[in-house]
């Protein structure tokens, strides 16, 4: 059985259907997943940037809840609350990713020893790192600053090899 040549037509149709297939295995191989992962970095932006209004108008309103009797603290330097968060970032250093800071409520108690009052600063911390820079900045936190205490923390894993996500509540006691 002889094989019969293409016609021009027949060989310009076969080129289409092979460029066709070539451009869509591109598309769908490259410029999908990077759409996507573009798409992904976005949100994450946006979830972060909604992050940081809230954790900022919780600020605020924990600040502006503050007797005025820090207010003068407040006049001299930072509010307490945020050189907590300051005392914190810094603590963690380069070797853990704190993704939020959530400040809790504020509370005022009256403390049995003294005739002054103490006010406690909560804040819950979303971080990541490993195990060991991790164990190291809760030690860190509790030895460095005098009346912060660590009150619950939870660890799993973040299925980026070593990496392990962390969710504390630091507790510091403020005289008033």
């Amino acid at each position: 059985m002889a094989k019969r040549e293409y016609t021009p037509r027949e060989k310009i149709l076969m080129a289409l259907a092979f460029g066709g297939s070539a451009l869509f295995l591109i598309i769908k191989v490259v410029f999908i997943p990077l759409y996507s992962d573009w798409q992904e970095q976005n949100q994450t932006i946006d979830q972060l940037r909604a992050q940081y209004v809230k954790t900022l108008s919780s600020i605020r309103q924990a600040e502006s809840q503050l007797e005025p009797s820090t207010a003068k603290e407040e006049s001299k330097g930072e509010a307490p609350i945020a050189a907590f968060l300051k005392d914190i970032e810094s603590t963690a250093g380069k070797h853990i990713l704190i993704r939020r800071f959530q400040p809790l409520q504020t509370s005022a108690f009256s403390n049995s020893r003294n005739a002054a009052g103490t006010r406690s600063l909560q804040v819950q911390i979303d971080c990541q790192g490993t195990l060991s820079d991790l164990l190291r900045f809760f030690k860190a936190l509790e030895s460095r600053f005098q009346l912060t205490r660590i009150r619950h923390f939870y660890l799993t894993p973040s299925g980026k090899g070593e990496q392990l996500q962390c969710q504390l509540i630091i507790v510091r006691l403020l005289n008033v």
